[in-house]
Formats: structure tokens, C-alpha cells, sequence
């Protein structure tokens, strides 16, 4: 019993090893921990690539710094960790595809500090992306929109629930 117990948890472990290893290998091993988990228990969602983006030109440009853009050469438009909530623990926000649904992301937020509180947005239609910026006060906010443009913003709620903010859209 306890040998067909210690077969059953090795598998159990190879197997979680392989969906970590099949993720995008810029993802820390924290990220990808949390992403797998969540992936295990919703398959009809795969990671977004920057081949779904269809942007390499702006990726270009975020990468190098081309036409005056700061340079951020790991910039990936699908995957951020950063504080979003502001609890001194970074969270990570990853894009995620329907595999049913190919023509938009969501936004899924995994909290740092409870890795099994998970943010879904509803769909967001490629090419646009995630993105983070200085703020005029408060914690670094995640936005997502079209590049070269406003983003609306991922504003904390309680209890892992996010609140979209696009008033600067709106205001323009």
C-alpha cells in the first residue's frame, strides 16, 4: 500500500514538473508554481506568447529603447510581477488564452501573498498588452491596452477582487 502510495505521488510530482517546464521559461519559479496550479485547474486556458501579440515591431521598441522608449530588454507583453495590492508581496499578473476563444487574453492576477487568490478579467482582444508605469502616489498600478497609448488600470478591490479603471481613456 504505501509503495502504490509513493508510485502514485511521484507521478503526481513528474507531472506537475512537466507543466511548470512548459511554461514560458521568463517566468520566476514562484510565478510559474502559481500559474501551473491554476492552470491544472482550468485546462481550457493556455499562457499567452508574444507570438499571439502579432507586435513585433513595439516589442522591438520596448526592448531596445528604439524612437526614445526606455529600454526594458525583458520586457514580455503577457507576464508582470510586481506589487500590485500594495501588501509588500509581489503579485503576478499573466495573460491567459481560451484555448476555444484564440482572438483575446485575460488578465489573470495571482496574489503573492495567498497564491491560490485568483483575478480573472473578462476578455481583452489581442494585439494589446499589460503594462506597468510610475503613479503620482500609491502602489504600482498593472494596466492593459494597445501600445503607444492610455491603459485602463487594475485597481485593487478587497479580497482579491480588482476594479477596471479607464477614466483616463474616457477623459481623452
Amino acid at each position: 500500500m504505501a509503495k502504490r502510495l509513493l508510485s502514485l505521488l511521484a507521478i503526481l510530482w513528474l507531472a506537475a514538473c512537466g507543466q511548470v517546464a512548459s511554461l514560458p521559461g521568463y517566468m520566476d519559479m514562484g510565478s510559474r508554481k502559481a500559474v501551473s496550479a491554476w492552470l491544472s485547474e482550468h485546462s481550457d486556458y493556455r499562457v499567452a506568447t508574444d507570438a499571439d501579440c502579432h507586435c513585433d515591431d513595439d516589442l522591438v521598441r520596448s526592448r531596445t529603447g528604439a524612437q526614445g522608449w526606455k529600454a526594458e530588454p525583458n520586457y514580455h507583453p503577457y507576464y508582470i510581477r510586481n506589487d500590485f495590492n500594495d501588501d509588500g508581496t509581489p503579485d503576478t499578473a499573466v495573460g491567459v488564452v481560451r484555448r476555444d476563444a484564440p482572438g483575446a487574453f485575460s488578465v489573470l492576477i495571482l496574489d503573492g501573498a495567498t497564491p491560490h487568490r485568483a483575478f480573472l478579467s473578462g476578455p481583452v482582444p489581442f494585439p494589446q498588452a499589460l503594462f506597468t508605469g510610475p503613479q503620482r502616489s500609491g502602489p504600482t498600478r498593472l494596466g492593459v491596452g494597445p501600445f503607444e497609448s492610455e491603459a485602463c488600470l487594475f485597481v485593487p478591490k478587497k479580497d482579491g477582487i480588482y476594479g477596471v479603471d479607464c477614466s483616463d481613456l474616457e477623459a481623452g
